[in-house]
């Protein structure tokens, strides 16, 4: 991989992780409704620290992926 893909991916990852926390009540309504069940943000939190934790993963070896 390049490593412009690699900043990239890890910006996308960041930026998806803050817009999933900021809209985590519609969000968490969305998938309460498509999935069925009560609404509640912590899927949704847990989600944005996901997302936080692979673009973390990908910092730590953004040198190991570069090829």
């Amino acid at each position: 991989m390049d490593e412009e893909m690699i900043w990239l991916t890890i910006a996308a990852s960041v930026i998806g992780a803050a817009a999933l926390y900021i809209a985590k009540r519609p969000v968490a309504e969305i998938e309460a409704g498509v999935m069925g069940g009560r609404v509640g943000p912590g899927c949704v939190v847990a989600q944005a620290a996901m997302l936080l934790l692979f673009a973390v993963v990908l910092f730590v070896f953004r040198k190991a992926l570069t090829f």
